[in-house]
């Protein structure tokens, strides 16, 4: 809320049993509190949180991005290729 609620208003809301429509009780502050951005906690924000990310790929040109992505499928690949030619060498090894 971005504004003090008169009497009435505070009445409405606690009678309209909207306390399960939050994920924390609200609370009752008196008239001469000071509530600021470092007051206030939002929940957790998915698009927030991956808002850095998302720019820094957007910012990439196509060709670029489609470098990036054929070099990390061929790291992988290879890390399971070599992760499978050791397990053949360790089974060979182990029937001698």
């Amino acid at each position: 809320m971005n504004r003090p609620l008169t009497k009435d208003e505070a009445d409405e809301l606690i009678q309209g049993k909207i306390e399960g429509l939050f994920l924390s009780p609200p609370i009752v502050l008196s008239g001469d509190t000071k509530v600021d951005q470092s007051t206030v906690v939002e929940p957790f924000d998915l698009g927030k949180a991956t808002k850095p990310f998302t720019d820094f790929i957007s910012g990439i040109n196509s060709t670029t991005l489609l470098i990036i992505g054929v070099v990390i499928v061929v790291l992988f690949v290879g890390f399971i290729l070599v992760v499978m030619a050791g397990v053949i060498i360790y089974l060979l090894l182990k029937r001698r």
